[in-house]
């Protein structure tokens, strides 16, 4: 114990951990810098005395300033169980966000409150100390709650070459297993309409994952590429179309066999080899529809040289596809599309871009959409009505099949990015930045945040029910990949 050698004035901290099993006595300002300049703590997850926190959560804190990356470690951010236990982990700075993350290097346990400490000794570019100790708690949720309740986080990847596989296990079969499982994140997850057993995701460094059992397991399969791959699309039980984006080209592979054998479709660097360097080109999103017995395809991107990009198929997409859209910075990428039936569409992309489209894709038509953030997903709802998200928290809906558009305000609920979007009549669930996920279950006129149990960027959403779901992405922090189930709507 260590006490002052005068009589404590009100100003004393005093500072009791009892999860730490021990008692600091201080006299005031002894943890803390005087300079005015001193970085702060901004931001901190899980929250302060937060409940039902993922075993497989990471603890991150954002500063107000640049700071000094060497002064972030192990010894400067640490994380201790109530039963006295110091917990081993990796400590990321992506110096870009200002986001420290510690990330445990095995799960936590259930139902132990765990208290974080981020010690004045980290400093920033200028050396400036940190303006004072950060402590705080939280509990992990219980094992029975895990099972129940919420969205579960099933597997996720610490950094390294190990990966840390709950359900999703076999990994025999990655094409470079030294990359490790989610290395940069996972971007899209699909399922057969035909089986709901079968189900694919697919990410960064050429991850590709499926499952035959509703991802009780699952194995890597090899396509063939380390690229990027941003969307799938399972048009049945054995045809699977994986579109990407690379700074060599981007292309769209496809297996008639479940996975066996893959081809490669298209490619931007064949189909556009007078693009100007560096060669970033983006194929970002799918979208099939089948009507009349004929299966109806799109795809969008971007291109380097900031050409925005719509490719479309009549033939299911194995054999052709014809340039439906290709225009100079008008946006220069799109990156979702949706289609009411094989002739109304809509495509949405950066800048607020809104494209709709009535005869199949063959003519597109620009709307106003009334905000200039990029927008990441539309889906359809029924009929003439459809949703949008995007940047700071955007929200859009229209019942006019994307000729004119209304705001819904989510911003009680957050401001964050929002990425991904699944809708399932009235009941609507979108999600991104910071592990956040929002829902409505009537039709947008109301929301509510729903408990993620990640801190990681949500980047997709499949609901195979209004109960059962899946959530895939990635930690802005640490390249992490990140899958999460829910078998109850997310509540």
């Amino acid at each position: 114990m260590i006490l002052c050698k005068k009589l404590l004035p009100i100003g004393v901290i005093i500072i009791l951990f009892s999860s730490l099993n021990y008692l600091i006595l201080g006299c005031g300002g002894a943890t803390s810098s005087t300079s005015s300049n001193a970085p702060t703590i901004t931001t901190f997850s899980p929250t302060s005395d937060a409940t039902s926190v993922s075993i497989r959560s990471g603890v991150s804190i954002t500063f107000s300033a640049s700071m000094d990356a060497a002064t972030i470690s192990i010894s400067t951010f640490t994380l201790t169980s109530s039963l006295g236990a110091t917990v081993t982990g990796i400590v990321t700075y992506d110096a870009d966000a200002k986001i420290a993350t510690f990330m445990p290097t095995s799960s936590l346990s259930y139902g132990i409150r765990y208290t974080a400490m981020v010690s004045t000794s980290i400093k920033d570019l200028n050396g400036e100390s940190l303006s004072s100790l950060k402590i705080w708690s939280f509990t992990t949720i219980t094992s029975s709650d895990a099972a129940q309740n919420g969205w579960v986080v099933l597997t996720t990847n610490v950094g390294g070459d190990t990966p840390m596989p709950i359900l999703i296990g076999n990994y025999a079969n990655r094409g470079d297993p030294t990359l490790g499982f989610g290395i940069g994140g996972e971007n899209d997850v699909s399922f057969s309409p035909d089986d709901t057993n079968i189900g694919w995701l697919v990410g960064n460094a050429g991850d590709v994952i499926k499952t035959t059992d509703g991802g009780q397991s699952a194995n890597f399969v090899n396509i063939g590429t380390s690229k990027t791959l941003q969307s799938v699309w399972a048009v049945s039980n054995n045809k699977v179309f994986i579109c990407g984006r690379d700074e060599t080209g981007s292309s769209l592979y496809y297996s008639s066999d479940g996975g066996t054998t893959w081809s490669s479709l298209e490619s931007t660097t064949t189909r556009y080899p007078d693009r100007r360097v560096p060669f970033t080109d983006r194929l970002y999103a799918l979208y099939f529809l089948e009507d009349g017995g004929t299966l109806y395809g799109w795809m969008a991107g971007g291109l380097s040289t900031g050409y925005s990009v719509i490719l479309r198929s009549t033939d299911a997409g194995a054999t052709t596809w014809t340039e439906s859209y290709y225009q100079y910075y008008d946006p220069n990428e799109l990156r979702s599309l949706a289609f009411f039936d094989k002739n109304n569409g809509i495509t949405v992309g950066t800048d607020g871009t809104i494209l709709t489209t009535a005869d199949g894709g063959i003519n597109w038509t620009k709307r106003t959409s009334g905000t200039t953030n990029i927008l990441y997903e539309v889906k359809i709802i029924s009929g003439t009505t459809a949703i949008a998200v995007g940047a700071s928290g955007t929200v859009l809906k229209t019942t006019d099949s994307g000729i004119t558009w209304s705001k819904l305000d989510v911003s009680d609920i957050t401001t964050k990015a929002l990425f991904a979007l699944f809708v399932r009549m009235d009941k609507f669930w979108a999600g991104g930045d910071d592990g956040i996920i929002i829902y409505s279950s009537d039709g947008g006129a109301t929301w509510k945040k729903q408990t993620s149990n990640t801190v990681g960027q949500i980047q997709s959403i499949y609901m195979l029910s209004d109960t059962t779901g899946w959530a895939v992405g990635a930690a802005s922090s640490a390249n992490k990949g990140v899958i999460l189930r829910t078998t109850t709507g997310g509540e």
